[in-house]
């Protein structure tokens, strides 16, 4: 028997059943899936009907579990390998269900199949994680795009999931519901853009451009959004345990800080010579910066065009102190990190110490990542280790009540994925999440430009949800 719905749950159903399109904002691990499925189960309880999810790779095995566990009809087909574009041809073949892509899938098959242009009847197309199309010009955006162009008798029911629609800045917003709803924003993004950016007039070698300097009219568009839009947080929803905040401050040893001061006079001298010229170079030390802050570089020879990593020293400062905490936290844990090397060495020094840890990187495949996370959730394994844009989506290890972020970039919705892996539906004790960061370096700018952003993202949702979205309790 299946469990029944949170009231939340079944807010968004109701939501969902009163409009032909909409978007669910709700954060992550509040169950956005499960009320997509019984949406559908209501909607079309004659089972006459196709779904097409468009979500990340990593989400597809997700997709397909929920519906065996909670869709009226089981039936699905994973659109994916060469043939996926004869597949999509021949749909209409195919028996009613759930069909899944990803979204680099749909991109590759767009100009193959006309199935894109409104050639095939689906009920409803379900763009889960929307923000991978908030970029207007990315193929992947206008693929999805193609399923909401006026004209002709293809029209499906259009849902959008996201927990964070605003994660770069409030122009996040055309591209994403320029998919769900192309009304609200208008089909144009230099004239959003003019309506709530703040351009600023630039020149350059004889040449002016214009460049975001602020935004305006922001409730404007808050208001807009929650139009077709329903969002419910963890705390007014599900009761929660808190979240805590730690920041551990590591210490150079001298051979690191002597590195690392020599690359950040480079890059100090290059950005006072303000030639635009030099900003590929200037990024390129800036993450050489954040892999110092690891204890490695990666470095490129005259014999080897491949970049290979240079240890700096024995061992990182980062990886004593994350053992330690490792070792001194008495449940079990999630380990983040960026850059290749960083894993490497952190999976090393857990083996080496008797830890017993899974990987969820992009070395493993589905079945293994799975393994990885049944295995933590049994209390079968001490550790994962975890690599931001790989493991970020769908994944859900509660058994954690402790994550380390041994390296991060300046995506908040990165870090923002990161954290509700152990922060949803299933926690029952307060999580810690524990920012490792080398003294006086850029780990703590990172730090405090993600606070930034993600300050930018709550505004975003927060102006109208204590008007028009609420719950009753679960």
């Amino acid at each position: 028997m299946r469990p029944p719905l949170y009231a939340h749950q079944e807010e968004t159903v109701e939501f969902l059943m009163q409009r032909k399109n909409a978007a669910v904002l709700s954060e992550q691990g509040t169950g956005k899936t499960r009320s997509v499925i019984e949406f559908v189960n209501r909607k079309f309880p004659f089972r006459d009907f196709r779904v097409l999810v468009v979500c990340p790779a990593t989400l597809i095995n997700v997709w397909k579990e929920e519906i065996m566990k909670f869709a009226d009809h089981h039936d699905h087909f994973v659109l994916r390998g060469g043939t996926m574009h004869k597949r999509l041809e021949s749909v209409k073949r195919f028996k009613p269900g759930w069909y899944l892509i990803n979204y680099e899938g749909l991109r590759a098959v767009r100009k193959k199949s006309n199935v894109l242009a409104g050639g095939k009847d689906w009920s409803v197309v379900v763009a889960d994680e929307m923000t991978r199309i908030k970029n207007p010009t990315a193929k992947q955006s206008k693929a999805m795009h193609d399923f909401s162009r006026p004209g002709g008798n293809f029209d499906p029911i259009r849902i959008g999931l996201t927990g964070t629609p605003i994660t770069q800045s409030p122009l996040d917003a055309f591209s994403q519901f320029k998919f769900v709803e192309p009304r609200l924003f208008g089909d144009k993004f230099f004239a959003f853009r003019n309506r709530y950016a703040v351009m600023e007039k630039k020149h350059f070698s004889g040449r002016s451009f214009s460049v975001v300097s602020g935004y305006q009219h922001l409730d404007e568009i808050t208001k807009k959004m929650f139009e077709v839009s329903i969002r419910h947080t963890k705390k007014q929803c599900l009761d929660l345990p808190d979240k805590i905040y730690q920041r551990v401050k590591v210490d150079w040893s001298p051979s690191s800080r002597k590195l690392y001061k020599e690359l950040g006079r480079d890059l100090i001298s290059e950005l006072e010579d303000g030639s635009v010229v030099v900003v590929g170079n200037a990024l390129a030390k800036l993450a050489k910066l954040r892999q110092v802050c690891g204890g490695f570089v990666y470095e490129r020879n005259s014999e080897s065009p491949d970049p290979k990593a240079k240890e700096i020293t024995p061992k990182p400062e980062k990886i004593s102190t994350m053992l330690g905490i490792v070792e001194d936290t008495p449940g079990q844990l999630i380990v983040w990190a960026c850059f290749k090397k960083d894993l490497d060495n952190i999976c090393k020094a857990l083996d080496d110490a008797g830890v017993s840890f899974g990987r969820i990187t992009g070395n493993e495949d589905t079945a293994e990542r799975a393994e990885s996370v049944r295995a933590l959730q049994a209390n079968e394994i001490k550790v994962v280790v975890a690599q931001a844009g790989v493991a970020q989506y769908g994944l859900t290890m509660t058994a954690a009540e402790t994550a380390i972020f041994y390296s991060q970039g300046f995506s908040a919705e990165d870090r923002m994925q990161a954290e509700d892996r152990n922060h949803r539906i299933g926690t029952k004790n307060a999580v810690r999440y524990i920012d490792l960061v080398m003294r006086d370096s850029v780990d703590e700018s990172i730090s405090e430009v993600l606070g930034k952003k993600k300050s930018m993202a709550q505004k975003m949702t927060r102006a109208e949800l204590e008007k028009v979205v609420y719950c009753s309790g679960v």
